[in-house]
């Protein structure tokens, strides 16, 4: 079609974008402990349960297994923070 003589440009370039690894929890069904992997460093995690409190906080680089035996059966939500205490991701953890 005639666009006016403006040509669709297709932008290739990802300068100035920061990739990291996605961040992955293991199992996501959980009875004793999971694993969180490919956390950057200074970067933290707190567990909410599904009534929004606060169960756990801990800052965690690169990869770690996180004992949850004594957590009440149920979902629990993952906030992952960077270094500015942002959330930058949220994972669902369901605890058996």
């Amino acid at each position: 079609g005639d666009y006016g003589g403006v040509e669709n440009e297709l932008l290739t370039s990802v300068e100035g974008i920061q990739t990291r690894k996605e961040i992955e929890i293991q199992p996501s069904l959980v009875t004793n402990q999971f694993i969180i992997r490919n956390m950057e460093a200074n970067h933290s995690i707190a567990m909410f349960d599904s009534m929004g409190r606060k169960v756990f906080d801990k800052e965690v680089y690169n990869q770690e297994a996180l004992n949850v035996s004594s957590f009440e059966t149920g979902m629990y939500y993952i906030h992952i923070y960077d270094t500015n205490g942002d959330i930058i991701d949220v994972k669902k953890l369901m605890k058996l």
